[in-house]
């Protein structure tokens, strides 16, 4: 063994306190990652409790369902704000964040709108506004060629200036050029 210094109760001294600070270090590090559990209550909008709510607490990666009173257990870091999501079907998504000191905390969920009616329209008419003309055509015969036609009335192009170029933007291949005459 090479030493610095020859003395063995100084390498000895220096083995036992390298052993010491690693044992401190150690210590330090797990009770910084010391983690509580929490209890809380889950209600609909302040009536009644809400069973089967998903509970997710992102800082951990941990989730847990609630009871048929509306309870749960989670553990959470302590000293940091800790993020929850809170979900059930038919309800609003809630993120609340939620400290150690915080013991028993009492959630509200509210429903989800629900419309009365939902119109939908197709929107592919509007999209739609060329068209090609039929092959044949009482006595012309349009096969073969680039035959397209433009419903003015469908475009959604400022027609209050009479720009072209928006209307014929519309078909694909057109090239247009415009002289300074």
């Amino acid at each position: 063994m090479t030493h610095f210094n020859t003395k063995t109760g100084f390498y000895l001294s220096m083995t036992l306190s390298k052993g010491f600070s690693f044992l401190f270090l150690l210590l330090i590090s797990a009770s910084s990652f010391s983690q509580t559990k929490i209890t809380g209550i889950v209600e609909q909008a302040g009536t009644k409790a809400l069973l089967g709510v998903e509970v997710y607490n992102i800082n951990l990666s941990t989730k847990t369902l609630t009871n048929s009173k509306g309870e749960f257990t989670l553990e959470i870091q302590d000293g940091v704000e800790n993020s929850l999501i809170l979900y059930k079907d038919g309800f609003q998504v809630l993120e609340a964040f939620i400290n150690s000191n915080e013991k028993n905390k009492i959630f509200t969920l509210q429903n989800i709108i629900n419309l009365s009616e939902i119109v939908i329209q197709n929107e592919r008419a509007k999209l739609s506004n060329i068209n090609k003309l039929r092959d044949i055509e009482e006595t012309a015969i349009y096969a073969g060629k680039k035959t397209e036609v433009i419903a003015v009335a469908k475009l959604t192009a400022n027609k209050a200036i009479n720009n072209p170029r928006q209307i014929f933007a519309q078909v694909v291949g057109l090239t247009i050029n415009e002289g300074a005459e």
